[in-house]
């Protein structure tokens, strides 16, 4: 389940969409920067102002780990495009992933932390 969540925010609804999965105490490693809500962009700022979202994302040798009773760590690597100018064809990236869920007393799985790391 967690799992198919972070595919789908990845493909379908990857960037600023991807915050009705985020926890307000979030951390994201992603373009070389540390962001949470107190640090200068803070996540949501830069999400939603520099991160540009994947064109195209396949999802490989994907791993499920439980954390806890309600908790679980996705690993993956992945192949993936980006569009970073409209004038230019998607670059392409090969990355490695890391995403911590918790799941609320509604049973909504949110995501607490990701990891992205270029290969």
């Amino acid at each position: 389940m967690v799992w198919q969540i972070e595919e789908r925010i990845q493909n379908e609804e990857s960037g600023p969409a991807v915050f009705d999965y985020i926890a307000d105490d979030a951390v994201f490693a992603i373009d070389g920067r540390v962001l949470d809500a107190h640090s200068k962009p803070t996540l949501k700022d830069y999400m939603k102002n520099n991160y540009h979202p994947w064109a195209t994302f396949e999802m490989k040798d994907v791993k499920v780990v439980p954390t806890g009773l309600m908790a679980a760590t996705v690993c993956y690597r992945a192949n993936a495009t980006k569009i970073v100018r409209d004038d230019q064809p998607p670059e392409k990236y090969n990355v490695v992933c890391s995403s911590s869920w918790r799941q609320e007393a509604s049973a909504d799985w949110i995501l607490v932390s990701h990891c992205e790391g270029f290969c």
